[in-house]
C-alpha cells in the first residue's frame, strides 16, 4: 500500500523540522507534541508545495525545449517536426505558466523549493518571451522579403 493509499500525509515539525507523518501525536525526533489540525494544514501546504515545484519544473522544461525545436526546424528532413513542435510548444507554454500562476502563486511558503519553482516559472516566461520576439522578427523579415520581390 503507497502512502497516498493509505491516507497517511507528511509535514515538517514545528520543533525540529523533520519530516513527519500526520498520523502521529509527538514527533519521533524531538518528542514534541502534534495538534492534528495543524498538522493537516502543514500536511495539505507541503502537498501543494510539491505540486508546484512538479509543476514548475515541467513548465521549465517545455520552455527549454523550444530551443531544440527552433534549432530542429532548420535541420533537413526535420523541419516538419521542428515546426510542429515549436509552435506547439509556443502556444502551450504561456497556458501552463498562467495555469501555474493561478493555482500556486498565492501560497504562502519559505520553502526554499517554493521560491526555486516561482524562480523556474519566471525563467520559462523569460525563454517563450525571448522566442515570441525571435518568431515576430522572422516572420516581419519574410514579410518584408516577399514586399520587395
Amino acid at each position: 500500500m503507497s502512502v497516498l493509499e493509505s491516507g497517511i500525509r507528511v509535514f515538517e515539525c514545528p520543533q525540529c523540522g523533520q519530516t513527519i507523518n500526520t498520523s502521529l501525536s509527538q514527533c519521533p525526533y524531538c518528542s514534541a507534541p502534534i495538534d492534528r489540525q495543524a498538522a493537516e494544514a502543514a500536511a495539505t501546504l507541503t502537498t501543494k508545495v510539491s505540486e508546484a515545484c512538479n509543476d514548475a519544473s515541467y513548465v521549465r522544461i517545455l520552455a527549454g525545449s523550444l530551443i531544440v525545436f527552433f534549432f530542429l526546424a532548420l535541420v533537413p528532413f526535420m523541419g516538419l517536426i521542428g515546426t510542429v513542435g515549436y509552435y506547439g510548444l509556443l502556444a502551450l507554454v504561456p497556458v501552463l505558466i498562467i495555469r501555474w500562476w493561478v493555482r500556486f502563486f498565492s501560497l504562502r511558503s519559505d520553502d526554499p523549493d517554493y521560491r526555486r519553482a516561482k524562480r523556474n516559472v519566471v525563467i520559462a516566461l523569460g525563454i517563450w518571451v525571448l522566442f515570441i520576439l525571435l518568431t515576430s522578427i522572422r516572420i516581419a523579415v519574410a514579410v518584408a522579403h516577399m514586399g520587395r520581390g
